[in-house]
């Protein structure tokens, strides 16, 4: 699957609190706000992190159910 497929289908997380699993085993809940798209690839914003992650850092992002 190729990076722009993988963007597109996350957008339909804009907005929504998510549960993001990080590469190196980080995990936390955040509202995705913004997805960009650059030269070097594609960064995830989120609303209370203090910084964009890289696409690559994520291993994992779903939409945040509450148990």
């Amino acid at each position: 699957m190729s990076l722009t497929t993988k963007v597109t289908a996350l957008t339909k997380l804009l907005g929504r609190k998510c549960s993001v699993k990080l590469q190196s085993g980080y995990d936390f809940v955040d509202k995705l706000i913004a997805i960009e798209t650059e030269k070097e690839g594609a960064f995830l914003i989120f609303e209370k992190a203090p910084v964009r992650y890289n696409f690559k850092e994520i291993s994992s992002i779903e939409k945040y159910t509450e148990e």
